[in-house]
């Protein structure tokens, strides 16, 4: 995925800031962040978005998410890109089914079925989304995309 500048970030932080209907503070699973709510009209090729804008480990990062996602799930979708992005940086593949696992291990009980069906959903559309855009998603982003899916599908197969 694509590696944010600092100037970058804080373009796309500002470009979040100008359409945020809300800024949150989160905490889950003991990693604190910040993040913007934005209108589902900020991204009408991929319901359900996360975005984010991260350069290299140490260096801000922005994140923000649609306000289609149930504000009870926010803060596990978001944790997820902190974990993927800033905490699983080094790893050369791996770490979006990696931030998966993390996710449901911190998921609440009373949650997680109607989370997993909703990630589900979302996956599928991210992997459509990514692979019409190869600027900004390589080969390899979009297969551990679809690990990530594929994984979803088969936990939402289980539940039913």
């Amino acid at each position: 995925m694509k590696v944010f500048t600092p100037e970058e970030v804080e373009r796309k932080r500002k470009e979040f800031e100008g359409l945020a209907l809300d800024k949150v503070s989160a905490s889950v699973g003991g990693i604190k962040f910040d993040y913007f709510v934005l209108p589902a009209s900020a991204n009408e090729e991929l319901p359900l978005f996360v975005e984010r804008a991260i350069g290299k480990p140490g260096e801000p990062s922005a994140f923000a998410i649609s306000e289609e996602v149930p504000k009870i799930l926010r803060p596990y979708w978001v944790a997820h890109e902190v974990v993927e992005f800033l905490h699983l940086a080094s790893l050369p593949y791996g770490r979006c089914y990696n931030a998966l696992n993390w996710e449901m291990g911190v998921l609440r009980g009373k949650l997680y079925k109607n989370h997993v069906s909703l990630r589900e959903r979302f996956f599928s559309g991210l992997v459509s989304y990514a692979s019409k855009h190869p600027e900004s998603f390589t080969p390899i982003d979009v297969r551990e995309m679809q690990t990530s899916f594929d994984t979803l599908r088969q936990m939402n197969r289980w539940m039913k």
